[in-house]
């Protein structure tokens, strides 16, 4: 028995103090064994078998029908089909990886999000639309305002010049005829001038209260864009930046992969391929464009394997 235990030191792992076998220790032998055959092989080369998946729980408040979760699903797997040519993932009625929608914080956030960004997106070009036109009134303001102020300055001059004739007349007891008709004319022509001042006035008196209403418009729509604004980046700090819209998890003989969040077909596609890579057992990469990279892809989707992506499946492979 001596031998035995130095030949093979698994062996004397399952002796009794008195140095025999018991039922209970050969049965967690036979367990070990199994783990070892089953287990051991998918950790050393993952990519020797083809992975099943099943489409679970599917909370409504996404929006997606299963149907069309099983393609967006498949077409995620598919995109680490393209390195070997073949399928290491397959749906399949039993399939051992469980695949699930659950409705939390997350995507509440996220539908605010889009909401307010809507609200943002239409507060700027409000602002921006009547910021054109406040800008529009403003310039004909000014065009006209230099020369209204001209011709009032020109008509209180030639006002001023007639009442010192006339009362220069006066003192004299009277004027000549010909004065007269040319006083009268001048007369006429102030009269002229100083109604079409007053409605060049109001005129521009009018261009003044509209500016006034859209200034105070604007201003109204600017607190709230940056109301909004702020709501935006409250409800993004409550996501955080981690890669958190899906979850992949291994308990003993049980896989999942749960989905929290995202934002269109794209990133989900994107979200579960992340996660099909984590099932094979490729942990993050340091490549900012990767999909397996740690934080999520906010403007950049992708929906094909970045050279550090095949590389890390290509170790998990041993290929």
């Amino acid at each position: 028995m001596k031998q035995i235990s130095r030949r093979n030191p698994f062996l004397s792992l399952l002796k009794t103090e008195r140095g025999a076998f018991t039922l209970s220790t050969l049965v967690l032998a036979v367990i070990l064994l199994v783990v070892l055959l089953f287990v051991y092989p998918r950790y050393s080369n993952p990519c020797g078998k083809v992975f099943t998946y099943r489409i679970g729980h599917i909370d409504e408040r996404f929006g997606i029908s299963p149907g069309e979760f099983s393609r967006l699903t498949k077409k995620a797997a598919d995109i680490w089909s393209v390195p070997f040519s073949r399928d290491l993932f397959q749906e399949t009625p039993d399939g051992k990886i469980v695949i699930e929608m659950v409705y939390d914080h997350r995507q509440d956030a996220s539908e605010k999000m889009k909401r307010i960004n809507v609200d943002v997106k239409a507060g700027r070009d409000s602002y921006e639309g009547w910021k054109r036109h406040y800008d529009e009134l403003k310039g004909d303001y000014e065009r006209k305002r230099g020369p209204l102020e001209r011709d009032m300055a020109e008509h209180r001059r030639r006002v001023q010049a007639f009442q010192a004739e006339n009362e220069a007349g006066r003192r004299r007891g009277g004027v000549s005829e010909e004065a007269y008709r040319r006083l009268q004319r001048e007369m006429s022509a102030l009269n002229a001038m100083s109604a079409d001042l007053q409605r060049r006035q109001d005129d521009l008196n009018q261009i003044a209260n509209m500016m006034n209403q859209l200034s105070s418009m604007i201003n109204s729509i600017a607190i709230k864009h940056q109301s909004d604004v702020e709501d935006y980046r409250k409800e993004g700090g409550r996501l955080g930046e981690k890669f958190g819209k899906g979850l992949y998890q291994r308990k003993g003989f049980k896989e999942s992969i749960t989905i929290y969040q995202y934002a269109g077909k794209r990133d989900l596609v994107q979200v579960l391929a992340h996660e099909f890579g984590h099932a094979l057992g490729i942990g993050h990469v340091d490549d900012p464009n990767a999909l397996m990279y740690y934080l999520a892809h906010e403007g950049k989707l992708t929906d094909k394997l970045s050279p550090a992506d095949i590389a890390a499946l290509r170790v998990r492979c041993k290929k």
